[in-house]
């Protein structure tokens, strides 16, 4: 993008310390074990509190005003009674025949999508309302049902279409969380471009099926297949009891050592199952690494699409420095069971704000500046 000579910037910074922002996390988290998930409206609210205080947009820091109770009130409790709602339902699948199991829970589902939906959309929405800059409050204005609506037919239609129109849908929830966004009096535009998106999206789409077709028919052929001829009494390959320590299973009271066709049998299991755990997590790396490039292009372009006046966002990210930060978290949420995601969302935190900037030509607070003061009423 073309920068004026005389384009002023407002750097973005995160300036929490990282060990502040995890022992915070995983305070939280234990609470909300000990409470079976009943403290979580409070610690979300406090988490944002801490957080928003530390991000800062030039000199001023962000504040976050919401308290425990709204916030119950418009997500945790919700969802809370639609968990219960669904219990009936639930109950009721064991005293019917299967095909109407079935369809009692094929209508669950879609219920509690949708309804995930509208909580996400309520949550969001809520959330922006309650942030401010400089004492000028944000605000998004919608309705939570249209936008559920909206945005359970575009996830359906993904599903159904095995991601070919994952750009639009992307591009058309962008417009539906952002369209209609304020801080103070003034509109922030929200103008995402699908002409630089749908490129990287396509060839990395196409990239991504090809990796995993080659990924099933790998995990078919060597895992699935000598496991479903075992099961049908089929031989065992005797390769595989190279994979089995024959000392791990012998028991002299229990008939010595174990048999050569025992060990087969057994190391195919273990071959199976071993080589489940690196060819999911390779493929959904593959997926990242493909669609690097379409990420980094959807940043640059919501960043350049946010508009206030003549102030929009900038994003300088690079497809290395995303392409690690989205590898690693992926790697490490996945082989440590979400143990590290206070630290790869710090980490996140910190890329994003230290490669996004606010540049324009007039400065923020002349255009927030209004003719009256802020708390005064139009009437």
């Amino acid at each position: 993008m073309l920068r004026s000579p005389n384009a002023r910037v407002l750097l973005i910074q995160f300036t929490a310390p990282w060990h502040s922002f995890v022992g915070q996390a995983f305070g939280i988290a234990f609470l909300n074990l000990l409470t079976l998930g009943l403290y979580k409206p409070y610690g979300l609210t406090r988490l944002r509190r801490a957080l928003y205080r530390q991000i800062y947009i030039g000199r001023d820091p962000l504040r976050y005003d919401g308290t425990a109770r709204d916030l119950g009130r418009v997500t945790f409790y919700p969802a809370l009674a639609a968990l219960f709602l669904l219990l009936g339902p639930g109950i009721i699948q064991f005293y019917v025949a299967w095909p109407v199991a079935v369809g009692i829970g094929l209508v669950q589902l879609l219920v509690l999508i949708y309804y995930s939906k509208y909580l996400a959309y309520r949550n969001h929405q809520y959330a922006i309302s309650q942030i401010s800059w400089q004492g000028y409050p944000f605000s998004l204005s919608g309705a939570a049902g249209p936008v559920a609506r909206r945005a359970f037919g575009l996830s359906l239609l993904n599903v159904l279409t095995v991601g070919a129109l994952g750009v639009w849908q992307r591009i058309s929830l962008t417009r539906l969380y952002y369209c209609g966004l304020h801080l103070g009096r003034h509109a922030i535009t929200c103008q995402l471009s699908a002409r630089s998106l749908v490129r990287p999206y396509y060839i990395g789409w196409v990239l991504v099926l090809l990796g995993w077709g080659l990924i099933s028919w790998y995990g078919w052929h060597d895992g699935v297949q000598p496991v479903l001829s075992l099961l049908q009494g089929g031989p065992a390959n005797p390769d595989m009891a190279r994979a089995v320590n024959p000392a791990l299973f012998t028991n002299p009271t229990l008939g010595g050592a174990m048999d050569s066709q025992t060990a087969a049998e057994l190391g195919t299991f273990m071959h199976a199952l071993i080589l489940s755990f690196w060819l999911i997590p390779s493929g959904l790396l593959w997926q990242r690494l493909c669609l690097t490039a379409y990420e980094l292009a959807y940043w640059r372009s919501l960043a350049d699409g946010l508009r206030l006046g003549g102030s929009r966002l900038r994003f300088d990210g690079s497809w290395l420095g995303l392409a690690g930060l989205d590898s690693a978290t992926l790697l490490l949420n996945m082989f440590f069971v979400n143990l590290t995601r206070p630290f790869t969302t710090y980490a996140r935190l910190r890329y994003f704000s230290r490669h996004l900037v606010v540049t324009g030509p007039e400065s923020l607070e002349n255009i927030l500046k209004p003719n009256v003061s802020p708390a005064v009423s139009d009437s």
